[in-house]
């Protein structure tokens, strides 16, 4: 291989890590909304993307009166625009583990937060930047 031949090999890798590197279409934050059996509550969900780990982090809209709950999210799983997670929420009358379920299509995602209590549907849309 010669010299130039090296030299544009490199360039071409240059060029072309950027869309090989491309983010799943549902990393960002979503403005949430889920219908539970008390109304719906909404949420603010960020996912974030770094090397080879994804991380969420959840701002709930508390109605007014209702203290905020803790939570621990854990086994955070992206392929391609679906998105599913794991999360221990801390509740007044105890612990509460949810297994979250994600589909993002455009500036849209659908999903499910599956409890003891059954599934709780989950709208949103991409928050604006």
């Amino acid at each position: 291989m010669t010299i130039f031949t090296r030299i544009l090999a490199v360039a071409a890798l240059a060029i072309a890590a950027p869309a090989m590197a491309q983010e799943s279409p549902v990393v960002g934050t979503w403005e949430t909304t889920m219908e539970t059996p008390m109304g719906n509550f909404t949420a603010s969900l960020t996912l974030e993307h770094e090397g080879d780990a994804y991380t969420v982090e959840m701002a709930e809209n508390m109605p007014e009166g209702m203290p905020a709950m803790e939570s621990t999210i854990s086994n955070v799983v992206v392929e391609g625009n679906k998105l599913t997670f794991d999360r221990s929420l801390n509740t007044p009358q105890g612990a509460m583990a949810l297994k979250y379920t994600f589909t993002a299509a455009g500036d849209a995602i659908t999903g499910e937060a599956g409890s003891d209590f059954g599934a709780m549907a989950i709208t949103g849309t991409r928050a604006a930047e």
